[in-house]
């Protein structure tokens, strides 16, 4: 008997030393140590806390078990780092919560593991460089640039080979600055300037071969002048497309006639000029001729099927037009739009 108070004390000092249980609640009420969550023995959370509030590492899980995110509580529930994963394990999203809003950087990959995104945020609000890649190649694809939710900076797209396609300026949410569109090659498309979301100043529009087409004067967006770029061989031949008539295609050459009637030989085939001299101003009368719609100045059936069409400044031979040809010229004079089939 004289050893059993040495046997109580050892056996006092060895309790002390094993670990507490789970989900111990303090005599205030206040969760204490090591938790782990159930729902009907499923296991959906684990972690520690101090005085009621997380602290450290917590991690929560499917109910199949497998890991869904880690959360790392850096000062209780004010900071947060958390990561999620995809069902397959891999990591989905990463980044911080500052008062249960997302907070500096992001960063979301695919279920095989490949960056896609990349977010910034200033206490909820989109700020900083915000970037998108392909999740085949990882190649960028769009980097943009926010302040207080907004546009503002650059904002760059790219083709699927990393090529740029698109630069633009933003301020405070609006276009500002020159902006440039660019051909699958690389080669520059478009270029112009905007203020305030607003198109102004001279835009100039290129071919795929870098030559100018087509320079576009603009107020606010809206059209004031347009002219078309041709060609005599390598001599640039600018002409206000309000002064054009109509186009003459014949012996390997184009004859562009003017409203005063003058006559300007150009060396751009055909295709070249349809494709500038568009249809929202020209149409196909027949394949030698492309005319100004304010150069149409009649049609009359003639009984087959063709029509002939009255335009000025007029030509030495009557002009027919037939087919989808001749619908259009037709359409120039209906104000009710074709039925739908």
């Amino acid at each position: 008997m004289k050893y059993l108070p040495f046997l109580l004390f050892m056996l006092v000092i060895n309790l002390s030393a094993q670990p507490q249980a789970p989900n111990r609640i303090d005599s205030k009420g206040n969760k204490q140590g090591l938790w782990k969550k159930y729902d009907k023995d499923v296991l959906i959370y684990e972690g520690n806390f101090k005085d009621n509030i997380p602290v450290g590492e917590f991690k929560y899980y499917h109910a199949n078990g497998k890991l869904k995110s880690i959360t790392l509580f850096i000062q209780g529930v004010h900071e947060v780092k958390t990561t999620i994963f995809h069902a397959n394990q891999k990591k989905a999203s990463e980044g911080v919560f500052m008062d249960q809003i997302k907070h500096l950087e992001w960063k979301y990959w695919d279920e095989n593991e490949t960056l896609i995104s990349v977010e910034n945020y200033d206490h909820g609000k989109k700020t900083g460089v915000w970037k998108t890649f392909s999740p085949t190649t990882g190649i960028l694809l769009e980097e943009l640039n926010y302040l207080n939710d907004k546009l503002h900076g650059t904002a760059k797209t790219y083709y699927t080979d990393g090529l740029p396609c698109t630069v633009e300026n933003y301020i405070n949410g609006k276009r500002n600055g020159i902006a440039e569109s660019y051909f699958i090659d690389g080669k520059l498309s478009i270029t112009g300037p905007f203020h305030e979301g607003f198109k102004i100043g001279i835009w100039n529009y290129f071919d795929q071969n870098g030559k100018l087409r087509k320079v576009i004067e603009y107020k606010k967006s809206e059209i004031i002048k347009t002219y078309l770029v041709f060609y005599d061989r390598s001599q640039e031949i600018k002409l206000n497309q309000d002064g054009i008539a109509y186009f003459i295609f014949e012996n390997n050459k184009t004859n562009v006639i003017t409203k005063k009637g003058e006559s300007i030989t150009i060396t751009d085939d055909p295709y070249t000029v349809k494709e500038w001299a568009d249809v929202f101003s020209f149409i196909p009368v027949n394949s030698k001729l492309h005319v100004a719609h304010s150069s149409i100045k009649g049609f009359k059936e003639m009984g087959d099927g063709s029509i002939s069409v009255e335009i000025i400044p007029a030509l030495p031979y009557t002009i027919y037009s037939r087919g989808d040809e001749a619908t259009m010229v037709k359409m120039l004079f209906n104000k009710e739009l074709p039925k739908l089939e």
